[in-house]
């Protein structure tokens, strides 16, 4: 028979490894969006230097331009799929804080149900121990009576000198 506990468990650890998982992914997510940014305004600085120098340019070289937008670009998509895991993660939580507590709940009950159990099986075992002390108490009062009465008849049957002949 399966353990109900061990099942509880492992679904226990299950659950902390897909959030441990998620952890690192927002991690690499963070990481990559911060080295990003450092890029975005190393980029921007060099272009702006590059724009002070030239004093005949009006604008940005449109490569620097390009290289901006797309860096832009890539770290607002990263910043929404931070936010993504971030609420992904805070349901994640709040799932596994109520899966602790149930899991806590069940176990409890599990745990006193078995005892229950086996204190009434116990109980069902002394009483049937006791029936059949007291069924062994009645055969062997019957017995004895028997054995009485055929002593009380060897009795009589000797003062009627039964046995004399």
């Amino acid at each position: 028979m399966e353990d109900p506990e061990e099942n509880l468990e492992a679904a226990w650890q299950k659950q902390l490894d897909l959030l441990n998982r998620l952890k690192g992914s927002l991690y690499k997510i963070r990481t990559t969006r911060l080295y990003m940014e450092g890029q975005l305004a190393r980029v921007t600085y060099n272009a702006k230097q590059a724009y002070q120098m030239d004093s005949q340019s009006t604008s940005l070289p449109e490569i620097e331009n390009n290289k901006i937008r797309n860096l832009k670009r890539d770290i607002d998509e990263l910043i929404s799929r931070e936010k993504y895991l971030d609420s992904i993660q805070r349901e994640l939580e709040a799932r596994i804080k109520e899966y602790r507590i149930q899991r806590d709940i069940l176990k409890k009950r599990y745990s006193a149900a078995r005892l229950l159990t086996e204190k009434k099986k116990n109980k069902m075992g002394a009483t049937g121990d006791a029936l059949k002390a007291k069924h062994n108490l009645e055969k062997l009062k019957e017995t004895v009576l028997e054995l009485e009465a055929g002593a009380a008849a060897i009795d009589e049957l000797v003062k009627d000198g039964f046995f004399d002949k």
